[in-house]
């Protein structure tokens, strides 16, 4: 059973900037954006998440517990553990906005932009800049041939819709990035995350966390001074 949520299409917004050599990497990014609620988030990753991946022995929800899970076991903060979760809600509301579409096609990369986009407002760049730049942190790594050929079958799809391996001019660039080590944990964990039968937490576990960190945050923003002009 899957669910269909409203979305709403806001003013074309632009991609954060990129050093010139990393810029040119990026296939020029989809008019399709979306917002939501944190909650319609989960809620369609309890629901739509029950879809298992092309070529993947675990399903979507599966696949997003064990990269948490992962993220949890190693220290990462609230908000990268958050990320984990999160990673692949593009993939979904790439589905939920083109119904129809076909799994083997939700791998193009334009699903990390839908998911960086949706996820800023929600939970700050923490949560979203390490989604969103997922796709040059694979690149950046399957610079190394060691582990390109670790990768699964979708991964390695997905590679090659990116672009392939960066060159060593963006690799040194892409290290430059804010966020960009955080992107390459949350690939070693998302390539780690696919064994059918992994105990985890449950989704009620996580999405506390995740509440949580909207609300912090939320409040925060609320309670900022503000500045008489003058």
């Amino acid at each position: 059973m899957t669910t269909a949520m409203t979305m709403h299409t806001p003013p074309a917004a632009t991609c954060t900037n990129l050093p010139t050599a990393l810029a040119h990497q990026l296939p020029p990014p989809s008019p399709q954006q979306t917002t939501c609620t944190l909650a319609e988030l989960l809620h369609l990753l309890a629901v739509n998440g029950q879809e298992r991946q092309p070529g993947e022995p675990i399903s979507l929800l599966e696949h997003a517990l064990q990269r948490a899970t992962l993220a949890q076991q190693a220290g990462a903060g609230v908000a990268l553990t958050v990320a984990a979760l999160l990673h692949g809600v593009g993939r979904l509301l790439l589905n939920n906005t083109r119904p129809g579409t076909p799994a083997a096609h939700r791998v193009h990369p334009e699903h990390t932009w839908l998911a960086e986009q949706a996820l800023l407002p929600l939970l700050g760049p923490e949560v979203s800049r390490p989604v969103g730049l997922h796709g040059l942190a694979r690149r950046y790594l399957a610079a190394n041939p060691a582990y390109a050929k670790e990768l699964s079958s979708e991964s390695l799809r997905s590679l090659a819709l990116e672009g392939g391996p960066l060159d060593l001019e963006a690799c040194f660039q892409f290290r430059q990035l804010r966020h960009a080590m955080d992107a390459v944990r949350l690939c070693h964990w998302d390539e780690a995350a696919r064994h059918p039968g992994m105990p985890t937490p449950d989704l009620a576990h996580f999405s506390h966390l995740a509440t949580t960190l909207a609300s912090r945050l939320d409040s925060q923003h609320t309670h900022r001074p503000t500045h008489p002009l003058h």
